[in-house]
């Protein structure tokens, strides 16, 4: 297949500013796939992208996150496809679920540029869901099979919710479960992956912050969370800590058990405790947060295997 004829997402991949890393598993995204629906709508998207965001001089540091989030969101679908067997029109739809998940996020980055309240005023979920099926359809530029609007319209709608509502067809649970892992996944393994820099903007915090981060005190009800298998609700962040705890209880949110295989092979729940060094009653409790989010790991998924962060009952006395 040509992969030359997919010019907006080679376009797209060129002007990210893309670590070697990413620009290599990227670009293998577009020269692996052999779906030609799902190359069509990798494109599309893309030019999609370039028609209404302006990207004239520099994509945006907001806008490049989550484009580079939707595409690795879609690689972590496709495995999730692969290790539950799915056939290989489960694994179209789920890709083009995961490519379009967050769409209403970059109307959102557009609308309120130079805010800061793109994330605040509504949400994106179901903003997206309301661009691609209102009555200019915009889900046809990617799909022209409309045998699933209905379960990828709500698929979209509901990834961001804290739970599921009641969907009684298995099918339909399936594909909103699978965007939802897939969701939640893409964001532990990047943010186990920050750097100091990208630690401190994420929290909004300096330099000076940082290094007291770990004497923060977690509060009552974000450690009740951890403690009791729980995701933390944004009402109960009250410190900045929370927040780093907050991002360690999304485990919770994982459904299928192939998803925290996945976490668990990547070493991205030891890496996250390891971004800040702690101290006194901070460091007991993250240390009980450890062992209880270990442990319900391990309960779920298969025999564990060596990390790629190295022997964590070491790590855990060091901490």
């Amino acid at each position: 297949m040509d992969n030359t004829k997919f010019e907006n997402y080679n376009k797209m991949i060129a002007r990210l500013d893309l670590t070697p890393e990413d620009r290599n598993i990227l670009s293998n995204l577009l020269i692996n796939e052999q779906d030609k629906t799902i190359k069509h709508a990798m494109d599309e998207f893309c030019k999609y992208l370039f028609e209404t965001n302006p990207f004239a001089v520099e994509i945006d540091r907001n806008s490049r996150s989550k484009i580079i989030h939707s595409l690795k969101t879609v690689i972590i679908s496709q495995e999730l496809c692969k290790r539950k067997n799915l056939n290989s029109e489960e694994r179209r739809i789920n890709s083009i679920i995961a490519l379009l998940h967050d769409i209403g996020r970059f109307d959102q980055i557009r609308s309120y540029s130079g805010t800061g309240q793109y994330y605040v005023k509504e949400g994106h979920p179901e903003k997206g869901a309301h661009l691609l099926f209102s009555e200019n359809m915009l889900i046809r530029r990617f799909l022209s099979d409309d045998s699933y609007d209905i379960i990828i319209e709500n698929a979209i709608k509901f990834h961001g919710a804290k739970s599921l509502p009641y969907i009684p067809d298995k099918e339909e649970l399936m594909f909103c479960t699978i965007i939802r892992d897939s969701d939640i996944l893409e964001n532990l393994l990047h943010k186990s992956r920050y750097t100091k820099k990208e630690l401190m903007r994420n929290l909004a915090i300096n330099e000076e912050e940082l290094q007291t981060l770990g004497e923060q005190d977690i509060s009552s009800n974000v450690f009740q969370s951890a403690l009791n298998h729980s995701t933390v609700t944004n009402s109960d962040r009250k410190t900045k800590i929370d927040f780093l705890v907050g991002y360690l209880c999304l485990t919770y949110g994982l459904k299928y058990n192939e998803s925290l295989n996945i976490l668990k092979e990547d070493g991205a729940v030891p890496r996250l405790f390891q971004l800040i060094k702690y101290t006194g009653n901070t460091n007991n409790k993250m240390k009980m947060i450890y062992k209880v989010l270990d442990h319900y790991i391990n309960s779920k998924t298969q025999k564990p295997t060596k990390s790629n962060v190295g022997d964590k009952e070491r790590w855990l006395e060091e901490l």
